[in-house]
C-alpha cells in the first residue's frame, strides 16, 4: 500500500510455493517476508521477498528478526546456500547492515529503483 504498487501485484503465481513470514506485536500482523525456496536451485539460493514493517515499528529491530528468522530457516530447514533479493534504493543501507552485498546496478521494478543483493548463509 506504501508503495503504491497495485494489489494485483503483490500476488502471484509464486506465493503457493512461498515459505511466509508474519511478526506479530499483541496479535497483530507488524511485519512480513516471504521466500522462495528454489529461485536459483542450481546454486542453492533462495529468494527474500514481500519484505514489510509497518511504518510505526520501523528501527525497533523488527526487519532484522524477520531477516534473521528467514535466514535460520532457509539454512536449516531448507539447506539453501544462501540468498538474493531485490532491495529498493532506499532500503540498501538496511540489508548492506545484515551482511548483503549488492550485485550489478540499479534497475527499475515496479516503478521503483531496485538493486539485487545476495548473502550466503
Amino acid at each position: 500500500m506504501q508503495q503504491n504498487i497495485p494489489p494485483e501485484n503483490e500476488i502471484d503465481e509464486l506465493d503457493g510455493l512461498c515459505v511466509h513470514f508474519v511478526c506479530l506485536d499483541d496479535q497483530q500482523p507488524i511485519g512480513t517476508a516471504r521466500l522462495i525456496p528454489d529461485y536459483d536451485p542450481c546454486n542453492w539460493l533462495g529468494k527474500l521477498g514481500r519484505f514489510a514493517v509497518i511504518k510505526e515499528f520501523r528501527g525497533m529491530g523488527v526487519g532484522r528478526d524477520i531477516a534473521a528468522a528467514v535466514e535460520v530457516y532457509a539454512r536449516d530447514a531448507l539447506g539453501l546456500k544462501g540468498l538474493v533479493l531485490h532491495a529498493q534504493l532506499s532500503a540498501e543501507a538496511f540489508y548492506k547492515k545484515l551482511a548483503y552485498k549488492t550485485e550489478g546496478a540499479p534497475f527499475l521494478e515496479e516503478g521503483i529503483m531496485h538493486v539485487c543483493m545476495r548473502k550466503m548463509l
